[in-house]
């Protein structure tokens, strides 16, 4: 096989398993609705994007969710409330505000 082709296989292999996994961390939120986030701080918006993320429309979403999760994680949060769970074609995002709640 020609080296040009082995780069083009190889890099059509590793776009396929860029799926975002969770932190402990971020396996650690809570989802939540806004109505029992009233005594809670808001920490921000987070949000996550995937493309390829796997092989089935759920991969894709999860992966999306992993990357805002992990936002989230990061700035502390214990709870999050999905604001925007979008899927097109080979493409998913979602965007949720970051709670925490003492």
């Amino acid at each position: 096989m020609k080296k040009t082709n082995i780069l083009i296989v190889t890099v059509c292999l590793s776009s396929l398993g860029c799926a975002t996994s969770q932190t402990s961390a971020a396996k650690k939120i809570r989802e939540a609705d806004e109505g029992r986030m009233a005594n809670c701080k808001v920490l921000g918006t987070v949000t996550g994007s995937s493309s390829w993320g796997g092989w089935t429309a759920s991969g894709l979403r999860e992966s999306a969710q992993a990357e805002a999760l992990n936002d989230a994680a990061d700035l502390g949060a214990t709870h999050i409330v999905w604001q925007n769970v979008l899927q097109a074609n080979l493409n998913s995002s979602a965007t949720g505000r970051a709670y925490l709640c003492e």
